[in-house]
């Protein structure tokens, strides 16, 4: 940038700075953590419809398998190509994925109870 040969409309200022953004460790412990528990609700759901372990752990790597595609999706876009929008995307993805999955699995206890 203070190169005598570069103009200013020349550097893209945009993408260089988006290149640069780390996510940060508390974004990554989130999405760790809300990552474990989605695989960990799933799995129970899946274990409490069917009664299999296999089945619970096929059904526990749904949400992950999912999240990741929903990250690619977004690759699309020039905006969400650096690794703080990945994480914030995945993260996002995971806590609905708790939210929904905890509501299946309150229904289910709730089948068992009566």
């Amino acid at each position: 940038m203070n190169n005598i040969y570069e103009t200013p409309k020349s550097a893209d200022f945009q993408v260089d700075d988006l290149k640069n953004k780390k996510p940060g460790i508390i974004l990554i412990i989130f999405t760790v953590l809300f990552s474990v528990l989605a695989y960990s609700a799933s799995f129970l759901n899946q274990l409490l419809a069917t009664g299999l372990i296999a089945s619970g752990a096929g059904g526990g790597l749904a949400p992950i398998l999912l999240g990741g595609f929903v990250v690619g999706i977004f690759q699309i876009g020039k905006r969400f190509r650096n690794s703080r929008s990945r994480y914030k995307i995945f993260l996002w993805c995971q806590i609905i994925f708790v939210i929904s999955l905890l509501t299946s699995l309150i229904g289910q206890f709730a089948q068992t109870a009566k």
